[in-house]
């Protein structure tokens, strides 16, 4: 594997698939140009959020962590392959039709009323 060193360019920023308060999207280029790491070792991220920052710089060897257990729970799901893009797309697909089957009732009963 190659080690990443900073600093760096990030030229396209990756966004998460979760929002969070304090999100660092933004800040994702001017993190990678002003650290300075020689890739060795392990990058530590001990308050992931939504994970913008590693996902973007994505160390070799990272330790990521942080006390949202349904965020960590998320992205080990990701990784392990029970959360993917078709089993998302089947969920919503679901939800939406829950959804709308649950306004078509209030919508009969607000109209009745």
């Amino acid at each position: 594997m190659t080690r990443q060193a900073f600093p760096r360019r990030v030229e396209t920023i990756h966004v998460p698939p979760i929002k969070c308060q304090g999100i660092k999207t933004k800040l994702v280029p001017f993190i990678a140009t002003n650290i300075q790491w020689d890739g060795r070792g392990r990058w530590i991220e001990p308050f992931l959020g939504s994970g913008v920052v590693a996902l973007n710089l994505g160390p070799t060897e990272a330790r990521l962590s942080d006390t949202n257990r349904h965020v960590i729970e998320l992205y080990r799901a990701i990784q392990t392959g029970r959360i993917t893009h078709l089993t998302v797309r089947e969920s919503l697909k679901e939800m939406g039709e829950c959804l709308s089957s649950s306004f078509a009732v209030f919508a009969r009963q607000f109209r009745s009323n």
